[in-house]
């Protein structure tokens, strides 16, 4: 069965491009359409792991990994913030409980590899 992720984030260039490489390489992906849409998700579905953009409209990525951590079943799931904001640092986020942050611009190879350490493969 297909690892489940949850991808995050307001530029569709970036999702578009990134939703291609992942189900390619066998993940399932669904799209949230902000942080209040994910959460939403989140506690209605299963996933593996979450691919979350920093900066959206509604809620921002510390908020949404904030309210993640407060749900006991959701509390060890894989957040990985990617983001193009330079001003939180990697310490912060971590503190709101990001399992790992990248910066933009990041390959889609990079970011796979990066997934994959966290859920062992496909």
């Amino acid at each position: 069965m297909a690892k489940r992720l949850l991808l995050v984030d307001d530029e569709k260039g970036f999702t578009m491009a990134l939703r291609r490489k992942l189900e390619f390489s066998g993940y399932e992906i669904e799209e949230a359409q902000g942080g209040a849409d994910a959460l939403r998700r989140l506690l209605t579905r299963p996933f593996d792991l979450v691919l979350l953009d920093y900066m959206m409209p509604d809620l921002r990525g510390n908020k949404v990994c904030e309210v993640i951590r407060q749900e006991e079943r959701l509390k060890d799931l894989p957040i990985i913030i990617v983001t193009a904001y330079h001003d939180q640092s990697e310490e912060s986020l971590k503190g709101y409980g990001a399992t790992e942050v990248i910066y933009k611009p990041v390959g889609t190879d990079d970011l796979l590899a990066r997934i994959e350490k966290y859920l062992g493969g496909k």
